[in-house]
């Protein structure tokens, strides 16, 4: 039994389904998906493809009808029991899911697909042990895949002691390849536990393989996040003059200031296409501040228009929200470290539409005056209530957002980053997507950043390319500076003190692990601003390295953070 991929109309439509379904256009794929069936209903293709599509819809009980069915009628094979394992999976079906695979993984046949998915079901019950064995089963299949070690990784964040088990991975593994993704995950993981100069030293160890120049960029990064910039420039300058990567040498070179703009310019246009968007980042580097804005011109606009539109215009329960739907009432929770991002944070609470909301400012920081900083938000206006806590300047991000969601009363809390912009409809476009969606925590796997040090902003991947509603069948999580989650889901798990950084993701990742439906939103609303200096963030990966994860077919948007603000709002009103 084959998997449909055939000449003729059938394939023809798969094709089309897919790229509708890129694109968000469920209804598009659902119906391309049963036209394909319908003309050759004994190849699993089209079934397999409109099960996906039924539980990224959120029926997940129709996905395991239409396999249910088509296995009956044609028989089984072990790809169509993994596909009918996960959608069971996504029903909440665990037991029953772990049955279809137990074949495979019991023999120790599986494919790197079965480890994988045995590893997310038994994590989402909460079996970390069985989770981890199956992940480093995935891991030892396929070494040269980061898939497996991030999946333990996240497991590791779950556990009582998150680098043990990488460290037990990083001593089971041989191969050059996949001692390279373990490594760096363990050096990421000591490093959100703020064990910077251990993760250094795991880091420093590490070799990429011979002419990678992927592994070499995303070594620097880490060189990077353990504040060690000059060893990540270092590794910078050792990729390839001409490969895909190059761009990112010669960007860092013209930030830097090692290299003349008109250099760096010349080597990236002689890459070609491939180095697009870091061809766009110098040119706007390169034009004064203040003329920056007029390269947004009418013709810029409308190409990004016509992307997003495409992706992102079937949202439209997040775009449209119902406005009779229900406005329960949601706390802002908003820690608050440097007095020059103070603000900013006012003007994006008091700008805020929705009827509905009480803030909490978690102060964790010097030269506030608390009581001033209450009655500015109260003057506002529309906020039911306001309470700023003064913590100490020891107290980190978690201790802060445990604090304010202690006193919170609403149902759903929506997370500020104090230096962020948040556009009007960003709450009420968030909380309603949630209830229409039933979920109990909604981020964004993208977002727009804003990069002060380049004058541009690209819409930039955190959690993958898709943007769906995902279920806990997935592990995928969304960026942490854009979250809104129930009050019972906080109090229940609660912020990690242990992790300096990171842990608003991790936070996410558990809450996957706990059973809970995460919904993973468009990235409208919303700007994070990467300043220029690195030591205003908690976060301090380089900007070269943040836009190699940028999605190139996007134009960037050239300016200061509120002129891209006023241009995505421009957008965003025409979708």
């Amino acid at each position: 039994m084959d998997d449909g991929r055939q000449t003729g109309p059938a394939p023809n439509r798969m094709i089309r389904a897919r790229a509708c379904l890129d694109r968000g256009d469920l209804a598009g794929a659902r119906d391309l998906a049963r036209k394909a069936q319908a003309h050759n209903p004994a190849r699993p293709g089209p079934a397999i493809l409109l099960a996906r599509i039924e539980t990224m819809a959120g029926r997940p009980e129709a996905a395991v009808s239409i396999l249910t069915d088509f296995i009956g009628a044609q028989g089984s094979t072990p790809d169509l029991r993994r596909h009918l394992a996960e959608a069971l999976f996504a029903s909440g079906a665990f037991d029953e899911a772990l049955g279809h695979l137990a074949p495979a993984l019991g023999e120790g046949a599986g494919t790197v697909r079965d480890f994988m998915a045995g590893a997310r079901i038994a994590f989402a019950q909460g079996d970390l042990p069985r989770a981890a064995h199956w992940a480093e089963e995935a891991a030892r299949a396929a070494p040269d895949n980061p898939a497996p070690v991030r999946l333990i990784a996240r497991i590791a964040c779950a556990d009582a002691d998150p680098p043990a088990r990488l460290r037990a991975l990083e001593s089971a593994m041989t191969d050059p390849q996949g001692l390279f993704h373990a490594r760096l995950a363990l050096a990421g993981l000591l490093n959100n536990l703020g064990r910077s100069d251990e993760a250094f030293e795991v880091a420093r160890r590490i070799t990429p393989a011979e002419g990678d120049d992927a592994q070499t960029l995303a070594l620097s990064g880490m060189f990077d996040q353990c504040g060690r910039h000059d060893e990540a420039r270092a590794a910078l300058r050792r990729i390839g003059a001409d490969g895909p990567h190059a761009a990112a040498r010669l960007l860092d070179g013209a930030l830097a200031g090692t290299l003349s703009p008109q250099d760096a310019r010349a080597g990236i246009a002689a890459l070609g296409p491939q180095a697009d968007l870091f061809a766009q980042a110098l040119a706007i580097h390169a034009t004064p501040p203040a003329a920056r804005g007029a390269m947004n011109d009418a013709a810029l606009r409308a190409r990004v228009g016509a992307v997003l539109g495409l992706r992102y215009r079937t949202v439209t329960d997040y775009l449209r929200p119902d406005p009779g739907a229900a406005a329960p009432l949601v706390s802002i929770v908003a820690p608050l470290h440097r007095r020059e991002d103070e603000e900013t944070l006012v003007q994006q609470i008091l700008r805020q539409d929705y009827g509905n909301a009480e803030v909490v400012v978690a102060i964790n920081g010097p030269g506030f005056d608390a009581d001033a900083l209450a009655a500015r938000l109260r003057a506002g206006g529309g906020l039911r209530r306001v309470e700023v806590l003064d913590l100490p300047v020891t107290a980190m991000l978690p201790v802060a957002l445990d604090a304010a969601i202690a006193v919170c009363r609403g149902a759903y809390i929506a997370k500020f980053d104090a230096d962020d912009l948040y556009q009007e409809r960003y709450l009420s476009r968030m909380v309603r997507f949630m209830i229409a969606n039933r979920a109990a925590i909604c981020g964004k796997p993208q977002i727009f950043m804003h990069f002060e040090s380049m004058g541009c902003t690209a819409l930039t991947a955190f959690g993958g390319r898709s943007w769906q509603r995902l279920s806990r069948d997935h592990l995928r999580v969304g960026s942490g500076s854009s979250m809104v989650f129930t009050r019972d889901l906080a109090l229940a798990l609660r912020f990690d003190p242990r992790f300096v950084r990171g842990e608003d993701r991790g936070f996410q990742a558990r809450a996957i692990a706990a059973g809970h439906r995460i919904l993973l939103a468009p990235p409208f609303d919303h700007v994070a601003c990467r300043r220029a200096q690195k030591g205003r963030h908690v976060w301090r990966i380089g900007d070269t390295h943040l836009l190699a994860g940028a999605l190139g077919e996007v134009p960037l948007i050239a300016g200061s953070a509120d002129e891209a603000d006023a241009v995505l709002a421009g957008i965003t009103a025409a979708l």
